[in-house]
């Protein structure tokens, strides 16, 4: 039984045009040197075909001399792809192995049993009432396809495989007792289930069952990569000799990607045999040790092609299956780790193209590396310099581009810090420049793994990491403006992100404070700010300074006000102003109420320093503007992002915050939060005690609880079993469980959370 190679049918076709394009310009002579080279397994133009291809090829073009040097067919196995880079890509950009299938086959075939099997199946078939005549072959492998109907299972059968609820696959027992020496067992024993016309097999995949049917009656099966474990499972306890074995030889032949997505899909606890699994890590690891070589020599097309299937698989690739290749990467001494490890470091090194920093930037070929191979993977690229000649090496690119934790972010952040040249004034600019890098990546790791320790240690920092804290938050904040869930932040910190969110948010009311002639509330009109109610109609705007216009027309720019500092008013580009609204409208220009020089919104969170009029103008510090009012849209995304806090937190917030709208916003979630009050006929509603705040992830700790609980039983055991006699494989096999298991995601992430088993631990003193 063979496993043939799977491909495309867009890499078929590639191959194809290419095998026509040569042919046409070389003639017999480039037919000759194409079939040496598929007998060899040379690749060409970074392509290996196989001779079926390169015949198929000769035999579409016309021109006799190409045909008549044909061959006798070869008896050789397909060739791979070159040095071991075998990929496969999908059409429909669904995942690398979306439509794409494994075709096992049985060679030779038909087996020498089946014969027999076929004439007692026959028998059956007979004795059904179906004569010998229906069957219209003589040979066994068209008797056998007669037998079979597709999906369904076996024509005429006397066994009945109810896979699931709506799932039947019809079969002959004595077929199947032919394969498998437990049906063999199972159907001549004295046992009542012997007879029985229905087995179930609801344990079972559908997909894997129907497989292995039809295997069994026209010697191959299409399965799906992802159910090749279950598959060799399956035979293994079914007691099929031939097809395990095949399994065990041929299935590490996949391409990369498809041996990837097989290996994600077991575990420490997987039943397929440890021999199989070490052929599929062997030949990984050599795959990728090839690969590294390819991206080191610079030919490595065949390289890219593979990172961009891997991209499109991995962002298809559900949270188990990753943690489950996680898993078998984090062992460090373990030769597939060392493989991927120096295939993603050679391949960040390679990236000398736009388009391959772009690909090698995709968030999703991160997640399938291990914490510490990341760690250990940037701790190299540091060695190579961030900065040259004014310009940001990619690899500091690629650290920022995100699935770096946040203690990695600081750490690198800090080394490159040691590291920058501060008598060099061109490298002193661009890594100031990267600090909003920093805190952009810094925000969305927070967003997809929230971690309170880490803000709460670093938030209060005042060196340069502490402005790239507080542009984290900001960010932080904007994206709660788009209703995204704030992490769990220090009060103080979660102040600063709401006072961000508001500062960037279209605000429909301002507070003005200050001064009794300007203070009050401006309400949003004709693309303005106006104060209506008792006494004069003031307005609050923004003017740009204007460049090139008539020069007959005068503007607030042309005249400088006393008081004023000359300088900077001629250097404005814009001023904000308070004015009687008569001023503004009058012909005769009006020295206005207050005016601050910036091109910024004066309600966002810096110091502005306002002048107030008079005779003279003179710095106001106690004029401030704050939002009072947003959309309703926009309040809304803002409400739904601070649902996971409590009351207590909100409280807290709205103190840690002088800004009116953050404080408004808390009270109003608060109380949305408060429970209605249940009134009492002995006991007047009002006197009842106020509900203590609740307390919440009471259930998150107690989940951890629980899996550190199953861990510690796991780590036992095999502290247990490793006191024993055992040889040193087994020994090494037991000993990398127990480090896959002490660096699992889901313990690792329940032990840091029983250190903070309450709520107010993780969002402040609740």
């Amino acid at each position: 039984m063979a496993l043939e190679g799977v491909a495309s049918p867009a890499r078929q076709g590639a191959k194809a045009q290419l095998l026509q394009t040569v042919l046409k310009q070389g003639g017999a002579k480039s037919a000759a040197a194409l079939r040496r080279w598929a007998r060899e397994g040379r690749p060409y133009r970074g392509l290996v075909f196989t001779l079926e291809e390169v015949e198929a090829a000769i035999a579409a073009e016309v021109k006799p001399e190409l045909t008549a040097a044909k061959p006798a067919p070869s008896t050789q196995p397909s060739a791979p792809e070159p040095e071991g880079v075998r990929a496969a890509q999908a059409e429909d950009g669904k995942g690398a192995t979306a439509g794409l299938t494994a075709t096992l086959r049985c060679e030779p075939w038909p087996p020498d049993f089946l014969p027999t099997s076929v004439a007692a199946a026959l028998r059956v078939v007979g004795d059904a009432g179906v004569g010998h005549s229906t069957i219209t072959s003589s040979t066994c492998t068209d008797l056998l396809k007669s037998l079979y109907e597709g999906p369904k299972g076996a024509r005429y059968p006397d066994l009945v495989l109810a896979v699931g609820p709506a799932v039947r696959i019809g079969a002959h027992k004595a077929i199947l007792s032919g394969w498998s020496n437990f049906f063999q067992a199972k159907f001549a024993s004295a046992f009542g289930d012997a007879g029985e016309a229905v087995l179930d097999l609801t344990s079972q995949s559908p997909d894997v069952v129907r497989a292995m049917v039809e295997l069994m009656y026209l010697g191959r099966c299409e399965v799906l990569p992802a159910h090749l474990p279950e598959l060799v499972v399956l035979a293994d306890f079914w007691q099929a000799p031939l097809l395990a074995e095949a399994a065990r030889k041929y299935w590490h032949m996949l391409p990369i990607v498809h041996q990837l997505e097989v290996l994600s899909n077991l575990d420490e606890n997987s039943a397929v045999p440890q021999a199989m699994v070490g052929a599929l890590v062997d030949s990984l690891s050599g795959s990728f040790n090839n690969a590294t070589q390819h991206l080191q020599r610079g030919t490595a097309s065949a390289c890219w092609r593979l990172l961009g299937e891997l991209h499109t698989w991995l962002q298809h690739t559900p949270s188990v299956p990753l943690g489950n290749l996680r898993g078998w990467l984090s062992l460090e001494e373990d030769e597939l780790s060392i493989a991927v490890e120096r295939f993603v470091l050679a391949a960040i090194k390679a990236a000398d193209e736009l388009t391959k920093q772009q690909l090698l930037s995709r968030r999703s070929l991160k997640t399938w590396l291990p914490e510490p191979m990341l760690r250990r993977i940037v701790q190299q690229l540091a060695t190579l310099g961030a900065f040259n000649e004014g310009q940001v090496a990619f690899w500091v690119s690629w650290t920022l581009s995100g699935g770096l934790s946040c203690e990695m972010l600081l750490d690198l952040y800090e080394d490159l810090e040691r590291k920058v040249d501060l008598q060099e004034p061109g490298d002193l600019q661009v890594f100031e420049g990267l600090q909003p890098a920093f805190g952009l990546a810094l925000a969305e790791e927070s967003l997809l793994n929230p971690s309170a320790g880490f803000w709460e240690r670093h938030w209060h920092r005042g060196d340069n990491f502490g402005w790239v804290m507080r542009h984290a938050a900001r960010v932080l904040g904007e994206a709660a403006l788009r209703g995204r869930p704030v992490p769990p932040l220090p009060a103080s910190c979660a102040a600063a992100a709401l006072e961000a969110a508001f500062a960037r948010a279209k605000p429909l009311a301002l507070r003005v404070a200050g001064p009794e002639a300007v203070a009050g509330t401006y309400q949003a009109e004709a693309g303005a700010f106006r104060r209506r109610g008792e006494g004069p109609v003031l307005e609050l705007r923004r003017t740009d300074r204007t460049f090139g216009g008539p020069t007959a027309t005068v503007s607030r720019f042309d005249v400088v006000w006393k008081g004023l500092p000359v300088a900077d008013y001629k250097k404005a580009t814009s001023l904000w102003s308070i004015e009687d609204i008569h001023a503004v409208e009058s012909e005769e220009m009006q020295p206005p109420l207050a005016l601050l020089l910036t091109r910024s919104a004066p309600w966002e969170r810096m110091v502005l320093r306002w002048w107030y009029g008079g005779e003279v103008f003179r710095p106001e510090p106690g004029l401030r503007v704050q939002v009072e009012a947003i959309s309703e849209a926009e309040a809304s995304c803002l409400k739904s992002s601070l649902g996971p806090w409590t009351a207590a937190f909100l409280r807290q917030v709205a103190e840690a915050s002088d800004v009116l709208a953050v404080q408004n916003l808390c009270r109003a979630v608060q109380a949305e939060k408060a429970p209605a009050p249940v009134s009492s006929p002995l006991k007047p509603a009002s006197s009842a005690a106020p509900p203590a705040p609740p307390e919440v992830c009471c259930d998150e700790w107690q989940k951890a609880a629980e899996i550190v609980r199953g861990a510690a039983k796991q780590l036992c055991q095999l502290l247990q079993d490793l006191q024993g006699d055992l040889s040193p494989a087994e020994a090494k096999h037991l000993l990398a469980r127990k480090r896959r298991l002490e660096s699992e995601d889901t313990f690792v992430a329940a032990v840091r959370r029983l250190e903070k088993p309450t709520a107010k631990d993780d969002l402040g003193d609740g």
